[in-house]
């Protein structure tokens, strides 16, 4: 039979690595929601540059839009490379807050069921 005080110490450690992991989730999917906040600010800043230019003829304003737009396309690039990462590690993440969170609670389950398990002779 298992020991009772050996499986609350392992419900324990499980708890602690679920919350560890769970933050890391958390760590992980605040990336990812920086890097869109990223691109979405991106996009704005390029769509008003273009209704800027849009109202001039001035060449000198044209020349500077299409600068900008070659650095956003640039910075989208590399934007796209760590939504990628950032994804992935969220991916990652979730899976291991999944895995914890289910140890965690069937550990807590069998602490308490040899917790409370009434012992031969008793």
């Amino acid at each position: 039979m298992t020991d009772p005080r050996r499986l609350a110490a392992l419900a324990r450690l499980a708890a602690v690595k679920k919350e560890s992991d769970l933050a890391a989730l958390a760590r992980a999917d605040a990336s990812v929601r920086a890097t869109l906040a990223e691109v979405g600010q991106l996009d704005a800043a390029l769509a008003e540059a273009r209704r800027t230019a849009a109202g001039t003829a001035d060449p000198a304003t044209h020349a500077t839009l299409e600068g900008f737009a070659r650095w956003s396309a640039a910075q989208r690039t590399l934007l796209a490379d760590r939504l990628e990462a950032s994804g992935r590690q969220a991916a990652v993440a979730r899976d291991r807050a999944r895995t914890s969170f289910g140890r965690s609670d069937v550990l807590a389950r069998l602490a308490e069921a040899a917790r409370t398990r009434r012992r031969p002779g008793m």
